[in-house]
């Protein structure tokens, strides 16, 4: 589990693990992936080839999209192909997958790493090293 707090205060409580419930009408065993996060100001469910799920509290608003992999994994790849050949062609606009895009991802993976291995509730941004890794691996040794 880990408590994760953002720049603007928003907040975050993550639980990992193969404790979650089946996803209803999944027969593919890859597919039973899913995941919740809910923060003060919303929440987020997405199941692998089923729905994703927004719901901002303040706005009151929803949105739910198909996620469907047989429909869209075509789309997504040609999607991302173009956008690495429009950014071929003018770099300053950016790249879908690019590393401040990865980074962020990353930084909340460590944050999850911080708070699981003992810090509590983490703020970001901040800026994570091995350290963080080591002390979980010396934790999970004992």
């Amino acid at each position: 589990m880990a408590m994760l707090r953002f720049e603007d205060d928003a907040r975050a409580l993550i639980t990992c693990g193969t404790t979650g419930h089946d996803i209803p009408n999944e027969t593919n065993f890859w597919f039973q992936m899913g995941i919740e996060v809910y923060g003060t100001r919303g929440h987020l469910s997405n199941s692998l080839n089923q729905k994703l799920e927004i719901v901002n509290y303040k706005s009151v608003k929803t949105r739910v999209e198909e996620s469907d992999w047989d429909k869209t994994w075509l789309a997504g790849e040609a999607a991302h192909l173009d956008a690495a050949a429009l950014y071929a062609a003018t770099p300053g606009r950016g790249h879908i997958s690019c590393l401040s895009n990865s980074m962020m991802a990353f930084d909340v993976i460590m944050g999850i790493y911080a708070s699981a291995g003992g810090e509590g509730r983490v703020t970001f941004p901040r800026r994570f090293d091995n350290t963080v890794l080591r002390r979980l691996g010396t934790r999970r040794k004992h």
